[in-house]
């Protein structure tokens, strides 16, 4: 009689984990999702929320099977986080806050200094929590953040000094472009909806003597970090600083590149090693001073005494520390933890760090988006998870081979053994999100931790830490410390930079989709849970989904019959993506702002692209050689290998030009200097250079644009550059009646002096695209353009407005407009 159960079915295995998973487990899945669902201020209406929870409270009180309680939690908790993230992206405020003052008129702030900041010239960042204002109405009381930005600082501010200075405030807005960073949600997240600008801090006024402010923590710190400056040289003070104190401000971008391209960016932030080596340390030093006593010895439970004094130095760290997302998630954790050892219950790293996500969630609402949260989190899950899985497989493997019986040789390859899973399952946990977050995975990052994170990581921290605690008693003691750490933190150094500068250390990846995520990590939560058959069906099915959606994108890149072009919001300057169809892509100017720290290409135009599965630009187009055209074409000329580059020939005074023509010259892009007549065929498209002539003698810089028709489908597209009124002129003469196009990028970002009305009526537009900063300083599109385009009936949308506008043409010739932002109704205010 055969007595083998059958297998489970693939939906049997899935119910039954789900009903054995912990309810707080529950719970923090159903509030991360009702968290993130508030993003960019949408808000759920209250009927279907109201929905869910009813729904919820059903499924929990009616039937006894605990999967329906497990449901019923979860969305009881989904609706109530949306509710509290949305109240931080879409706030009440009150009629004293700064926020509710003139937008871009200078006024005077009074404000608490929130952080250290400034100094040396250069630009700074200043947190301020304001105090009064003054907007030519008199002194009032204000209250909220200002995130502060001043061009040239001289002054270097403390925290906890108040503040006194001109600056013109602004609301936070983003660009309006697929794919891009959502800054305005980033510091809604940390109670930021108003930032200021100032050009210098020379009429700043300081209302306390320097070093004054701030609680006895901020001294401390700022201490700490004094003696790192003053006892190591300036790159290993930064380091250390950023692993002891998290001032990671200071860092060299050239060196946050490096830890990128190696793939040990996270050792830099403060997080669950830091936290566990005070805890660690804190339990060591309580235990030994606890068993000096015989009366203890005898009368109380030693150890978990000890467990409990070690949460005083772990807490008074994470006030030293800062208090960022990985820092808190940490500190969370060990304390859960140290407390179910004082208790006695069962030690659950997940149900852990599910309370760790609910508290954090709970303290600071939306937080389930901030990158820090996500990448510290997954971590520890997936570590968790392979760790549960490693364990039993580690122990019947030393039965079967006896290998506890061999002393350090068992201790050995059981180390190995526990480091390579920790390093893998965290590596892999994190991939998808470093892709989908910064576009880029390190290839050796398993080597790259090997070396760095004893050094960085244990050594240096270690020391680094205990010259943080020493401070406070003997700088002696604390400086022999940090010079003892400089070795190690130089060896580390050299390390990182000799696996950043290996070929291929790092590749750039295209932005995965939500859907791609979820098929990731579903196929990662079904190898670390699932068994036999149940986990070979639902690879198998997610495989073949992911077959499914690779098919799909190479058939929207490469057979694609319809000619796309986006006009990319990138501040006051143009750019505009042009996939061609077949999967030819070409970009038409690239944009740049007035600060050489913030690069279009980088920041704007590659995450579009990349968001497009885009890898690969076939033509750079530069209608002129001005910095809001050309700054952010040589990040595309570094990372998107372009085959050819059109220009009207003529240079740039400046090194970020010569930077762009060395790159291009470097890779083997051909160089073509472009001028009227000149027609090439781009597959289906037939693109025409109408200007610059070739002569250019006598032109101004923008009439010297090249002007571009790509034409498809009896349909045209013009780009017009920078040209103006003679341009517009000559160009209306030399077309002899070829300029009618459907849709029209308007000349100079709508100035006065463009878009004169024999242009228009030579081109006469369906459809007029201004591509301009937001409230610029230039009054950027000029009122009188925008008549004579309404006079035209000529529809004029608007990349400062509107956000980035696509134009779809089809082979059909049908013509289909989109703008990614919709325009807000002036009269509402927060």
């Amino acid at each position: 009689m055969d007595t083998t159960r059958p297998a489970p079915s693939t939906s049997a295995a899935l119910t039954h984990a789900l009903r054995t998973t912990p309810i707080l487990v529950a719970v923090a899945v159903g509030w991360i999702v009702g968290d993130a669902s508030a993003a960019h201020g949408t808000r759920v209406p209250e009927a279907i929320l109201a929905a869910v929870a009813a729904v919820g409270t059903l499924a929990w009180l009616a039937p006894a099977d605990p999967l329906w309680r497990r449901l019923g939690t979860a969305l009881l908790a989904c609706s109530i986080a949306h509710l509290a993230a949305y109240r931080v992206y879409r706030p009440v405020l009150p009629a004293e806050h700064v926020a509710r003052a003139p937008m871009h008129v200078p006024l005077q702030i009074v404000g608490i200094v929130e952080d250290d900041a400034g100094g040396n010239g250069g630009r700074a960042r200043v947190a301020l929590a304001a105090e009064a204002i003054d907007d030519d109405v008199g002194w009032r009381p204000a209250r909220g953040h200002v995130w502060l930005t001043v061009r040239h600082s001289e002054h270097t501010w403390r925290a906890g000094d108040r503040l006194r200075g001109p600056m013109v405030l602004r609301r936070p807005r983003n660009f309006g472009n697929p794919g891009e960073f959502d800054s305005e949600g980033h510091l809604a997240r940390r109670g930021v909806y108003v930032t200021g600008y100032a050009d210098d801090d020379a009429a700043f006024e300081r209302l306390a003597p320097a070093g004054t402010g701030g609680t006895w923590i901020d001294r401390w710190r700022r201490g700490v970090g004094t003696l790192f400056r003053d006892t190591l040289p300036e790159t290993q003070a930064a380091v250390l600083g950023a692993l002891i104190i998290g001032t990671e401000a200071a860092l060299p971008r050239t060196l946050r590149t490096a830890f990128s391209r190696a793939g040990v960016s996270h050792v830099l932030s403060i997080s669950g090693l830091h936290v566990g080596l005070v805890a660690a340390g804190g339990y060591t030093v309580s235990r030994w001073l606890l068993t000096r006593s015989r009366w203890l010895l005898l009368t109380a439970n030693v150890p978990k005494l000890a467990v409990v004094l070690s949460i005083v130095p772990v807490l008074l760290y994470a006030g030293i520390a800062g208090g960022n997302v990985a820092t808190t998630r940490a500190v969370i954790m060990i304390l859960v933890f140290l407390g179910a050892v004082v208790v006695d219950r069962q030690r659950h790293l997940i149900a852990s760090l599910a309370v760790a996500a609910i508290i954090v969630l709970l303290t600071a609402p939306g937080s389930a988006l901030d990158i820090s949260f996500q990448l510290s989190f997954v971590a520890v899950l997936g570590l968790t998870l392979a760790m549960e899985r490693f364990w039993p497989f580690w122990r019947r493997q030393e039965e079967e081979r006896l290998l506890r019986l061999r002393g350090w040789r068992a201790w050995l390859w059981r180390s190995l053994a526990v480091y390579a899973v920790v390093s893998v399952s965290a590596l892999a946990a994190t991939v998808p999100l470093t892709a989908w977050h910064f576009n880029q995975v390190s290839l050796v990052a398993p080597l790259a931790n090997a070396l760095v994170v004893p050094l960085l990581g244990s050594v240096a921290v270690a020391l680094g830490l205990l010259a943080a605690m020493l401070y406070a008693i003997s700088t002696p003691l604390a400086r022999a410390c940090v010079m003892l750490a400089g070795p190690f933190v130089q060896l580390g150094l050299w390390v990182v930079d000799l696996c950043a500068a290996l070929p291929g250390a790092a590749v750039r990846v295209v932005t995965p989709t939500l859907f791609e995520l979820a098929l990731l990590y579903a196929a990662l939560l079904s190898l670390a849970c699932l068994r036999g058959r149940v986990r070979l069906v639902s690879v198998v099915m997610l495989v073949l989904l992911g077959v499914a959606d690779g098919v799909y994108w190479y058939a929207d890149r490469y057979h694609r019959r319809d000619l796309r072009v986006t006009f990319l919001s990138v501040g006051q300057g143009d750019s505009a993506v042009v996939e061609l169809p077949g999967g030819e892509v070409m970009v038409v100017d690239g944009g740049g702002l007035g600060s050489d720290s913030f690069d279009v290409g980088e920041r704007v135009i590659a995450p579009f692209l990349w968001s497009r599965k885009i890898a690969h630009v076939d033509y750079l187009v530069l209608s002129h050689p001005q910095w809001d055209h050309y700054g952010g074409l040589t990040f595309l000329a570094s990372h998107f290998s372009p085959r050819e580059f059109w220009w009207n020939g003529e240079n740039a005074a400046s090194e970020r030009f010569a930077e762009l023509r060395r790159i291009l010259q470097e890779n083997g892009v051909r160089q073509l200097s472009v001028h009227r007549a000149e027609r090439r065929r781009l597959g289906v498209v037939d693109a025409v250079t109408l200007a610059p002539p070739p002569q250019l003698d006598g032109l101004s810089v923008n009439d010297e644009s090249v002007v571009v028709s790509l034409t498809y489908a009896e349909r045209r597209i013009l780009f017009t550059g920078d040209i103006e009124t003679p341009a517009e002129a000559e160009l209306v003469a030399a077309a002899d009646g070829q300029l009618t196009s459907t849709v029209l990028k308007v000349p100079h970002h709508g100035s006065h002096t463009s878009s004169s009305p024999q242009f228009l009526a030579a081109v006469a537009p369906a459809l007029a695209v201004v591509s301009a900063g937001f409230e610029n300083r230039y009054g950027f599109p000029h009122p009188d353009v925008m008549r004579r385009y309404a006079g035209r009936h000529c529809p004029l949308v608007r990349t400062d407005l509107d956000g980035a506008v696509q134009v779809q043409i089809a082979a059909d010739g049908r013509v289909v407009t989109r703008t990614y932002v919709p325009r807000e109704d002036p009269s509402n205010s927060r």
